[in-house]
């Protein structure tokens, strides 16, 4: 990347239109024109900075998410773990930037769900993180998982609120309630192995192999490359199938994932469940939600990982992506209400962080990846999501 540090009225120009964009539509919406018209540059200006789209979103990262969201997340979970007997009211103002719909929000939201799939951008924030958050100089491993899941918590639902709008005031009562929990430090127990197989993909079988094919080079397209990186002509090449075959079937891209992932899901719900049900009866309420975390964060589960989080920044930036998510919402929101009560606003937002956790969880794995070697048994009281 020839642009290391902001040193001209056009660096700065770049980087504020650039924000923009990403913070409106999206990171796959920044291309160098869309950003060089946005900052009223020329073509040629824009790209005597950057030879691609992957190094301007790599520069937002380093020169406005780490000083306006990630150093600040860092010294969040400082002042939660490290401080003398915080109060509760500073916890709170602590965490309610991190659930507004600033822009700077919006872009670091955007960038933590886009990365895992950028190979641009996926070493420039694995590096500022490491350097910022200092995690290979904590000697003391509880103090290191603490700081992790005051993270994970916050960033995951900061995505989560994108889409699940709750009453900010009762969701930051009960962040403040779980991040002052997990200041107590327990032993890191070790963990039991399990068989956690059904957190991996599972081979479609939809009665056609070419569309089965197709939707399985559609998913590994979106893991290598994002969504919106994802061409027809790539899934088609990769699946051995003409262009004709897949808009024979499907009319846009969008589709295809969507079919692909809503298959995947249906397979994994009732593995989930039975994996829930085999931890839960044979651990505590703490001790399973560790071995979820754990198993979850394996590194062989990257691409996984990479592939939700890329599903859920499409939805924000796709018309029928998002009335699908929102559907999918609706249907699990029924499924649960059996189990525990959702209509109400506790109920919601413990539904918020039940999706909350995985989802901070798969974006420090991928920030961390040695986080798989730690137990989250260390703040059992802070993984109790039902309030």
């Amino acid at each position: 990347m020839r642009m290391l540090q902001p040193r001209t009225n056009n660096d700065n120009r770049i980087l504020d239109a650039a924000a923009g964009v990403i913070a409106r539509d999206g990171a796959g919406s920044a291309s160098l024109n869309a950003v060089a018209k946005a900052a009223g540059l020329s073509h040629t200006a824009m790209s005597q900075r950057f030879d691609s789209s992957g190094e301007l979103l790599a520069a937002v990262w380093e020169h406005r998410v780490v000083s306006q969201y990630l150093e600040p997340l860092v010294a969040c979970a400082h002042l939660v773990i490290d401080s003398d007997e915080p109060s509760d009211d500073s916890v709170a103002a602590a965490i309610l930037p991190f659930l507004t719909s600033s822009t700077d929000v919006r872009v670091a939201t955007e960038l933590l769900s886009a990365f895992p799939s950028n190979q641009v951008l996926r070493p420039i924030v694995q590096k500022s993180f490491a350097h910022v958050s200092r995690f290979a100089g904590m000697s003391n491993r509880q103090r290191l998982v603490q700081h992790a899941f005051i993270m994970e918590i916050l960033m995951g639902t900061a995505i989560v609120h994108r889409t699940m709008p709750t009453n900010s005031q009762l969701l930051v009562g009960r962040l403040v309630r779980m991040l002052v929990d997990a200041r107590t430090a327990h032993p890191e127990e070790p963990l039991p192995s399990t068989d956690a197989s059904h957190l991996n993909s599972y081979p479609f079988d939809t009665g056609s192999e070419k569309l089965d094919r197709v939707l399985a080079s559609c998913l590994w397209h979106v893991a290598e490359v994002g969504f919106d990186g994802m061409s027809t002509r790539q899934i088609a090449k990769t699946a051995g199938v003409s262009e004709g075959y897949i808009f024979s079937v499907f009319k846009t891209k969008a589709e295809i994932f969507i079919r692909a992932t809503a298959l995947q899901e249906e397979m994994g719900l009732e593995a989930n469940r039975v994996y829930a049900q085999g931890t839960g009866a044979a651990f505590d309420e703490y001790v399973s939600n560790a071995i979820f975390l754990r198993d979850w964060q394996k590194p062989e589960l990257t691409r996984q990982r990479a592939i939700m989080l890329e599903q859920r920044r499409a939805s924000w930036h796709n018309a029928q992506m998002m009335a699908n998510s929102a559907a999918a919402l609706d249907q699990l929101t029924a499924t649960l209400a059996d189990e525990r009560d959702v209509a109400s606003g506790a109920g919601k937002i413990t539904l918020l962080l039940n999706f909350a956790l995985p989802i901070g969880a798969a974006v420090m794995a991928e920030m961390y990846p040695d986080i798989a070697n730690y137990s989250h048994t260390v703040i059992t009281p802070g993984l109790n999501l039902e309030g």
